[in-house]
Parts: structure tokens; sequence; C-alpha cells
């Protein structure tokens, strides 16, 4: 297909009439009427709501204090006999773990999930040493750490504040809406699901708890009404599958009130913005927040193709932690359950309302130093189907530290091979071997970079994965050679589901050795259907899968692609995704390893199939040589996986999934990527074009715009889509996408530095407006522009059909320059109309006192770049000041990590201080740029990729913002030689040109910028 630019809006009616109309069908997907514990949980919170000021029945006893963990005996008033403990681990790093279980033993045995950390969490945190506890008049305060954090506890009912600097944070069942559905006998009669069956339990309750209890007669009909009956706590159909809970009701839930806290992100993800929106009508006299949602943020991992957006729904994959933001103030929670987990929001204007108060402080000044500093404040209200309550609470002031904290915790960014952060083109599906070669060929011959070239699911004969299709792929090991001659790579499905046929190896070898999902019975194995028609599923939670699923990917022992060193892995319909499952997906209770229904650990399933597949292909060159006699080295992975979890970040890419190729599919993909760069998966990208549809020629290209800035970089689409390959487009649309694609191999080495940056202080790859601007509230809700990791880079892809430009927001007190015409904007607190033609020149700014490395030479490989020269981007501050790192290895293994085989450079331009001992002069009459050595990170100088890039330079500096024409540009090396440089300068543009100064970029060098 070819098109040109001057008639794209003549031929955009027809080629819309090309799009899938399709969408999502709701009944498909459940909502919370839908779901028993859904319902029961949320008529708990309207139930309480109803109440001025609802009683909690939950009351603590006496606490004991073991070191740095304080223990809780927990009682319930509704019931007698059930016991709990509730636990707080005080942490070195001054956050706190909260954790709540039925004491044992428990009902015949059952026993809530509890090892969701075990998958979750990467680091076993450091506990406090200085745990210090006081008591007085049925409260409890516990200070720990060298931090000025403490926890303000009143036991009966139970309530738990979270405390910083004297100021409440958080708050725990501030409205009495913590639970634990205890397990217990399953009764004769099923309770009904109506409103006079429920009416006749609730007197029985009220007559029951007034013999037990002393408690005034409000109180004992609030507790009467706060458990629910809901005729599906024991079994529940669903359209036309029975989920048989054998364990009867089993949920936990807990309300979090963040005080004075108005902006609220996380908890991705969904097709929804990045600020968090209430999802609950507000309590009488609160005012209606514009564009709320009915339905709670959802979390149950399952395929949603062709999603909605601007919604709650549940998708593929999901992190459930929550920050709340005010200026200058910040906390954080993270809620580890791995079962189906509901998020209602709401919001409130700040009113501190009773507050727990310091041993020997007064109520009333307690109540007057709570919250942050906005003018409302946020509730939020999580229930989950199954496990145990587990809670961490971050206490850091700032989103920044918070996230540094959290990723610490649960693992941060790995970084990826060079390569990955190229372009990767994919359909379903290129049909043969020779398809590929040409997809491959018509790239060079246009002139455009490509990195990866991607088969779905029709390369594999009959659809069992890892088995090629010899009738259509009759060389793939020709393919792959002629790839591999081209630096490039080929990334082949995988999916779970193995097809139900003894002619199919690892479907026989699973069977065999015990290593399939279990139906309710435990015995039989699960049977469900997927592409590859009658499947069953690995069991990845069952130990004996690990080393067998490793090994298949070996070049040595393994059956998969012997010698592919080039080959790698897309884990797709990993949520799992079974057609005819309840909402596409596998029935709650099938059974794991040991015995776990699918129902407590649901959303760990792909997390676990993207660490073994990682893990196979870091190991699989290991016990081979090479075609130059070297031995096979662990080398890092990439792997693709749909459904995600907390620390999926650790192993590899993830995408938004089966998206439209429509606008407001499109403009939504924008926040959905930061949001989940917020629960820490910053390996993200969406489907360039859409997978469903046809899009026109200005969509396709605007996606591309902001394709080329998205951490993974992909063209996906479907088996019924046109081919769009962008070597398909001529005149001014092909120079375009060409021109786009070269832009992000220039920036390459940007984007390699900002994750390796991500890998060590754990921030998100790209940024939004929130969390670099933590001051400024009026960019908290922005979440359609962001910043590269800290180039300075601030990105603004135009979003909507027939744009000519786009208003840009600018919070700080700085100056911005046009990263393709030099123009200067200013800010501070101002909107900025910055042009969105449809080229390659999108709406991209470079912050003032950034320093941005590119490599501009064009190779049609990542790789290839690997002794090319670097040009350094200087944007001068306001302060005639900038600085910028560049980060180097050998983009392929661990010797980085292993052999700190890398270079780590720092690059800063001020007015002159004695740098590199220069002689000093009047501060107005010299500018100095020195490299040095990163002073962040251990770096052995002389170390083996230091000495392989010996000879790669600098061969251009261009400084923007500069406005005089200096006397002379000398450049010093750091044995002191010195040399004069050549230089051009544009006053219209004020930028200064300084060309091959001959500086090598792994060496100290600086440059002295002279006058005027």
């Amino acid at each position: 297909m070819h098109v040109r630019l001057g008639w794209w809006l003549a031929v955009a009616i027809v080629a819309s009439a090309c799009l899938l109309t399709a969408a999502v069908n709701p009944g498909e997907f459940k909502s919370c009427s839908d779901s028993s514990f859904c319902r029961r949980f949320r008529r708990r919170a309207e139930y309480t709501e109803s109440f001025g000021r609802f009683v909690s029945p939950y009351a603590a006893g006496a606490p004991t204090l073991d070191a740095h963990v304080l223990r809780l005996p927990i009682h319930s008033a509704l019931h007698e006999n059930v016991a709990f403990e509730l636990s707080l681990t005080f942490l070195a790093d001054g956050n706190a773990r909260v954790q709540m279980d039925e004491a044992a033993p428990t009902y015949e045995g059952r026993q809530h999930y509890n090892e969701a950390g075990q998958w979750g969490l990467a680091t076993t945190p450091e506990p406090a040493k200085d745990v210090r506890m006081s008591t007085s008049d049925g409260h409890v305060e516990v200070h720990w750490g060298q931090h000025d954090h403490s926890v303000q506890i009143e036991l009966q009912p139970l309530r738990l504040s979270f405390v910083r600097d004297g100021v409440v944070q958080a708050v725990l069942n501030d409205r009495a809406l913590l639970h634990m559905e205890h397990y217990r006998a399953k009764p004769e009669t099923l309770p009904e699901d109506t409103d006079e069956a429920r009416q006749l339990v609730f007197q029985e309750r009220k007559a029951t708890l007034k013999k037990r209890h002393k408690a005034s007669s409000a109180t004992l009909e609030q507790w009467s009404q706060f458990e629910v009956p809901d005729a599906g706590e024991w079994e529940e159909t669903w359209t036309g599958t029975t989920d048989s809970k054998p364990r009867g009701p089993e949920g936990i839930a807990l309300d979090i009130s963040f005080p004075g806290y108005g902006t609220l992100y996380g908890l991705p993800e969904h097709a929804s913005p990045l600020s968090l929106r209430s999802t609950r009508a507000p309590p009488k006299g609160e005012k209606e927040e514009q564009g709320r949602f009915s339905e709670p943020y959802r979390m149950m991992n399952t395929d949603v193709f062709e999603y909605e957006h601007d919604n709650p729904r549940a998708l593929y994959g999901n992190a459930p932690v929550l920050h709340a933001v005010s200026q200058s103030s910040a906390v954080s929670v993270l809620w580890l359950n791995a079962a189906e987990t509901y998020i209602d929001l709401h919001k409130t204007s700040r009113r501190p309302g009773p507050s727990v108060r310091s041993v020997g402080a007064s109520r009333e000044d307690a109540a007057s130093r709570a919250g942050g500093s906005s003018a409302q404040s946020s509730h939020a209200y999580f229930y989950s189907e199954a496990g145990i309550l587990d809670l961490f609470v971050f206490l850091r002031p700032s989103l920044a530290q918070n996230m540094r904290d959290y990723m610490q915790l649960v693992g941060r960014t790995a970084l990826p091979q060079y390569f990955a952060l190229g372009y990767h083109q994919s359909r379903w599906n290129y049909l043969t071997d020779d398809d590929v070669k040409e997809v491959s060929d018509r790239f060079d011959k246009a002139d455009m970079p490509v990195d990866v070239l991607w088969l779905d699911i029709e390369y594999s004969k009959d659809h069992m994965y890892g088995v090629w299709d010899r009738a259509a792929f009759v060389d793939p090991e020709g393919m792959l050679s002629a790839l591999d001659a081209r630096g490039r790579k080929l990334v082949i499905i995988m999916d779970p589901h193995l097809k139900k046929t003894d002619s199919y190896y690892l479907y026989k070898e699973a069977k065999a050795q015990g290593l399939l999902v279990k139906r309710p019975d435990g015995q039989e194995d699960y049977e469900g259907k997927c592409w590859s028609g009658e499947a069953s599923w690995i069991d990845f939670f069952n130990p004996k899968t690990w080393p067998w699923w490793i090994e298949q990917h070996s070049l040595v022992k393994g059956k998969l692609f012997a010698n592919a060193r080039n080959l790698f892995m897309w884990n797709d319909m990993s949520e799992p995704a079974i057609f005819g499952g309840p909402e596409v997906t596998s029935p709650k209770d099938l059974l794991h390893h040991p015995g776990w229904e699918n129902r407590a650990i649901h959303n760990i399933n792909g997390l676990i199939l993207h660490n073994l597949t990682a893990t196979g292909l870091t190991r699989r060159e290991l016990g081979t040589t090479d075609r130059h006699g070297q031995r096979g080295v662990e080398r890092r992975p990439f792997v693709l996986s749909r459904s995600w979890w907390l620390g999926t970040q650790r192993f590899g890419a993830v995408w938004t999934g089966d998206n439209m190729g429509t606008w407001e599919h499109f403009a939504g993909s924008v926040p959905m990527i930061l949001a989940n760069g917020m629960g820490g998966m910053s390996f993200c990208g969406a489907d360039i074009g859409g997978f469903f549809g046809n899009p026109d020629a200005e969509l396709l290209l605007r996606w591309y715009q902001a394709g080329i800035f998205e951490p993974f970089f992909r063209a996906h689409a479907h088996i019924d889509t046109k081919r769009r390959e962008p070597y398909l487009y001529d005149g001014e649309m092909g120079d375009a996408l060409r021109q786009l694609l070269h832009l992000r191999y220039q920036l390459l080495p940007a984007w390699y530095t900002a994750f390796w940056q991500s890998s060590v202080n754990g921030q998100p790859v790209i940024k939004p407006q929130g969390l670099v601007f933590p001051d400024d509230e009026q960019g908290f809700a922005i979440d359609d522009q962001y910043f590269l990791g800290d180039t300075g880079l601030l990105v603004k892809p135009p979003v909507h059909q027939g744009a000519t430009s786009v208003d840009m927001y600018l919070a700080d007190d700085q100056v911005y320059y046009h990263f393709f015409t030099h123009e200067a904007y200013h800010g501070p607190q101002r909107r900025v109309t910055v042009p969105a033609p449809l080229t390659h020149e999108m709406p991209l700014l470079l912050r003032g006192g950034s320093i941005l490395p590119m490599r501009m030479r064009y190779r049609r490989a990542a790789e290839l770049q690997r002794l090319d020269p670097f040009t350094l981007y200087i944007a001068v501050s306001k302060d005639q000041r900038a600085e910028g790192q560049l980060y180097m290895d050998d983009g392929q293994t661990f010797a980085y990590r292993d052999a700190s085989a890398f270079i780590a450079r720092r690059f800063v331009l001020e007015p002159e201080r004695g740098a590199l001992h220069l002689r000093a002069s009047a501060l107005r009459e010299r500018d100095v740029l020195v490299s040095s050595s990163s002073d962040a990170v251990y770096q052995q100088s002389g170390n083996a990729f230091e000495r392989e890039i010996a000879t790669v330079r600098v061969e251009r500096l261009v400084l923007l913002g500069w406005r005089s024409k200096p006397k002379r540009v000398v450049a010093l090396d750091a044995q002191g030689q010195s040399t004069e440089l050549s230089w051009t300068h544009d006053e219209a543009t004020a930028t200064l040109e300084v060309r091959d100064p001959r500086l090598l970029v792994a060496q100290d060098w600086a440059v002295v910028f002279e006058g005027p």
C-alpha cells in the first residue's frame, strides 16, 4: 500500500470503514455484581458508610514485641471462638509490613494462601534494629529505626495510624472495613439471595450478639449486619461454569485512608487515566467527582481482547501498589495478594476526623497534625477473594523515594540486551521463511532499521509450539542464519497450553512427569481449549517443572531450536487464556502444586512462566562453543509476556495487549504505559497501529511518533488486517516513518542509559509530571506527556485526529528547547503551543540543564552501532549549566555486573570551578564541559569493555541556548594537553556547534568555552 500525505484526509473515511467494529463483550467478563465475594464486601462498605461512625467489630488484645516484630491477638465480636493474629514487622528502611491470618489451628486443616511474597518479592527487607514500644490506656505506640516514623494503634476497636515526622500519613481500618472470612463448616442450607432471608439472619445474629456482648444497642445493630449473607458463598455458577468453592468464603478486606492526599497513582493495568478516579458515590455532603467510575478497579489477569478504553476493568496484568501524593509529600502501600482483587476509591474534603494520639498527647493535637497538604483526603478499600492480609506501608516523604523502596522490594527493571530497545516488526503472521527474509530485505532497501522480526502461532505445526511447520518454514535454520548475518533476531511465540496429543513431545513429557494443572479432584489433568484445540496447561508452581522447562531452551540438551543463538521468546496467552473458560481463563477451583486453588494464586501464573523462560534463555549457551571456539556464557534474555504481576520487570517486557487501531485506544495507551511504569513495569509498549483494524495513514504515523518514545517499540497486527510495514509507504509518509525509525536508533544510547538508571535507582524509565515535579500539584493529573528518564526529553504525542499543534505544560522556571527547531519555550506553570506536523518533527522538547548523548550514524540494527561516535546535545539552562550521563557495556552479557565491564560517564557544563585543575579565570568569561567517571557506581578503570571501545570518540557537541559567540573553544585531555577546536554559531537559534573535538568517550576530558 502506498499513501501520500497530500491525500491522507481524503482516504480517512474509506480507511476507517475498514476498522473492526467489534469490541469486548462486557457480558463475557464479570462486573462486581456478578461476583459473590465482591457483592459481599461492597455491600459491607455501603452499610458501614450509612452510619456517621461505624464501630469495627475487630479488637486487639495485649501486644508482645519480639525484636522487630509486634504481635497482636485479634478477635472479632461477630464470632466467639475464632482467633486471628496481626503482626507488624518494622524495617530498617523506615517502612513496615502488616500481616493478619487466622490463628492456628485453622478449621479442618484449611489454610489461607500465604506464599504470594515468595513469588512477588525479590528481597527480604532488613529488619529494624531499634524498635521501641509504649502503651497507655488501650493505646500502643511503636517507634523504630533512625527515622521519625511510628505506628499508633488503638486496640478496641482496632485502628492503626502510620506517622512520619509527627504527621499521620495513612490509617488502616479507619472506616471499620477490616474483615477476614474465617474457615467454617458448610451450612446444610445455603443462604437465599433475598432481602427477607438476610433480615432473618440479621435478627438471629443480633440476638446472639446481645447475649455475648455488653455493647450498646446501636453497636449490636451495626455488628449484626456486618457480614452480609450471599447465595454464592459456597458455590457459584456464571455463564455456564460452576465454581465449586470447597473452602467456602475466605475473603480478606481492609480500608486505608490517606488524610490530606488528593492524588492517587498505581493499580495498573487498566485502560484509564494515570490519576486514579473515585469508584464510589461520595459521602453525603461531598462533591461528586467528574468522570467517576461506577465499578471498582479490578485485579484479575485475563484475556480482555478489544478492551474498552476509559474503564477500570481488569486486563492482562496487575501490580497492587498504590501511591498517595500531595504537594511535597507522599505515602505508598503494597497489597500483596495474588487472588482476584477489587479496589474502591473515593475522596472527601480534608477532615482528619477522630484521630489517635501519641502517648501523653491530646486527641485534638493529633487531629491537627494529620495528613498531607492537599485539600482532599483519599480513601481506598482493598478486598480479595482469598489469601491473607499482607500489606507493606512505604513512609518515605517523596514519591521517588517510595518508588525506590518499592522497587528494591519487588525487584528493579532488568537491564535488557541492547538490541531489545530497537524496533520490533511483527504481525499474525509472517507465513513462510521466505516471507521473513523478504521483510528483512525490504527494510534494508528502504533504509529503515529493524532489530527483531516476530513469528506468531502459525509458524508451528498444528499449533504445537516449538515444532516448525516444515511445509511453510522449509528452512528455518537458513532463515535464522540470514537474519543473524544482518545483525537481527527472531522472536517466536511459546504459549503455555499444550496440544493434547502424544505426537507433541512437550505434552507427552509433561503428562508423563505429572507437570500439568489438575482438576478440582486433584487427580485428573485439566483439559480445555485454546489455539491448539484440546489442550492441557503446565503447572509452573510445581518445582519439578522448573528444570524441565529451563532445559527446553538449552542449545545442548533442549529440543526447541538447537544452535539458534539469535532466537528469543514470546509467552502469550499466559493469564492463562482458555477458550470457553470463565472469563476466558482458568476455573478458580483448579489445583496447582501442592494443592493450592487457582483462586488464590491466579495472578502469579504468567510471572513464573516469564521467570523460567528468561532463566532458560540466560543459561542456554552454557556447555556450547561458537564458530570461533568461544565457550558459551550466560547472556541477558529477551522474553515478552502478556500476563504480568509483581516482579515481572525482573525478567523482561510486556505490552498492553490486544488493542484496537482507533484514536481512543491510541490516546489511552499513553497513560496506560505511564501507569504500568508506576507499578514497576517499565519495559512496556503498545501494539503500534493497533492489533485489530486498519488505521488510516494519519493515525499510523501518529502512532509511530508515539512508539519511538515507548520503552518497548513493536508494531503488531491481527491476521485479518492489511500489511502495514513501514517500508510499504513512499513519498512524504515513507520519509516521515524512515526518519522516525532513525531517531529511535539515534537515541538508543539515551534509552539504554535510562534503563540502566532504572535498574540502579528503581525509577520508571519514562516519568510522569507528578514524579518529576512533586511540588507542582497542577501537573499531578497530566498523563499525556512525560520525560524519558533523566535525559530532559519531554515528549507529548499528538493523539487526536486532525491535530496541528499540542499544548505542553512546563512546570518549572526553566527554558525548554524544541528538539528539531531549537526554539526556546519558558516555564513555570505555563502551557505552550508546540507545532505537531505530520512529519518526524513531533512535539519534543529538551529541558534546559540536560546533556543528551546520541549516535547519529544510520545502521540497520542496534548492535552495529557498537563503535560509532557520539554527539552530545547540550541544552543550556538559564544559569548556563547542564548535566547528563552515558552508560555503555557489551549490551549482551552480565559482564557489567560480574566484572564491572562497563563505562558510566558523567557530563557537566558549568562556570569553571577548577575542573581538571584548570587555571581559574572570571566565571562569566569561561564555561567548562567536563567528562568524568560517574560517581554513582563502582567502575573498574581499564576494564575489558573500556579497552574494547577505547577508540570510540565524541564527534560533535551541539549547545542549545548559547547566545553569544565564544572567543575560542579549547579541549583538554586528562594529561592536560590542549587543542583549539573549530566551531560555528547560529545567532538566530542560539546554537553553538563544535565539530570533531577528537575526545575519547571513555576518558576524562574537558572543553573550555572562553568569552565572549
